[in-house]
């Protein structure tokens, strides 16, 4: 499979994670590790799920089927 046309939601939950980290690092946020890792692994979720689904669509259509 060609990966031109996979899903990506990187610059927005990147720059999340990225910002959540800085501010815990620098006490402004007292949250726990899981709430600032969060946008990562909603990332990972999101986009594994989209992928996975373009995959069976993808092979689906190979084979003639819808």
């Amino acid at each position: 499979m060609s990966n031109n046309n996979r899903f990506t939601t990187k610059p927005f939950y990147e720059n999340l994670t990225i910002l959540f980290i800085a501010l815990k690092l620098c006490g402004v946020i007292s949250w726990c590790w899981i709430w600032v890792l969060a946008p990562f692994v909603l990332d990972v979720i999101i986009v594994g799920c989209v992928n996975a689904y373009a995959d069976i669509k993808e092979e689906r259509n190979k084979w003639g089927r819808l």
